[in-house]
């Protein structure tokens, strides 16, 4: 096992030693599937102002923070 700082080598590939798969995975598939119904039900979600402003617009900012966790679960921080 890798110390702390350290870099393991894990499947043919280098990634930080404090990384967490399973956790990246679920919430990268958390993520996709919050973008997937955002998108989905786009039409029916911007028909009125209450619901764009209270359920798609939130829903599109959690699948946002959901792939930035998955992506620092993974090792690797967000862009910006």
């Amino acid at each position: 096992m890798a110390c702390e700082g350290e870099v393991a080598i894990m499947r043919g590939r280098i990634h930080p030693s404090g990384s967490s798969f399973p956790e990246a995975k679920r919430l990268g598939a958390l993520a996709a599937m919050a973008m997937v119904v955002a998108v989905a039900f786009r039409h029916a979600l911007t028909q009125t102002m209450a619901l764009h402003m209270l359920v798609h617009i939130p829903l599109v900012v959690a699948a946002g923070v959901l792939a930035a966790m998955a992506l620092r679960a993974r090792g690797r921080p967000p862009a910006g």
